[in-house]
């Protein structure tokens, strides 16, 4: 297990899961539950599809949030981001709903995601998304710190 200390879009996390897939090259397990704002789910989800690879398993935390079912006063959040990323990139996942309804309830539907073995390029969320994105998350990435 390995925690990272940054904001999970910035490029030294990309870099390190690239060397830590080439130092292991066995399945991958991710856990998003970082900043919940849809902005950044969608660009995590941009990037670390890219860095997945057949059968790796990823889950998106805290997709209940925005009124799925709570806290409906939270505004777009990962919910909103992997549903559009999913319309946008269908092949991209399955969705694991045996895991996902094991327990009777999650803090994580729609969240569980296996990597499949798709050949198709990865669509970008946030070029389709266009002016829904922030100005804060324009400035993050033209300063380089993430890694589009």
């Amino acid at each position: 297990v390995e925690v990272f200390i940054r904001p999970s879009t910035h490029e030294d996390v990309a870099n390190r899961i690239r060397a830590l897939r080439e130092e292991y090259p066995g399945p991958l397990f991710m856990i998003l539950d970082g900043d919940h704002k849809k902005d950044n789910v969608m660009m995590e989800l941009q990037i670390f599809t890219r860095l997945l690879a057949f059968g790796d398993y990823l889950i998106v935390e805290d997709s209940n949030v925005n009124g799925h079912p709570v806290n409906p006063e939270w505004g777009p959040g990962p919910w909103e981001a992997v549903t559009e990323f999913l319309a946008a990139n269908r092949d991209a996942y399955d969705r694991d709903l045996q895991r996902e309804l094991r327990f009777g309830f999650t803090q994580a539907p729609i969240g569980f995601l296996v990597r499949t073995e798709s050949d198709d390029p990865v669509r970008d969320p946030l070029h389709l998304a266009g002016p829904t994105l922030s100005n804060d998350t324009y400035a993050s990435c033209e300063e380089g710190r993430c890694v589009l």
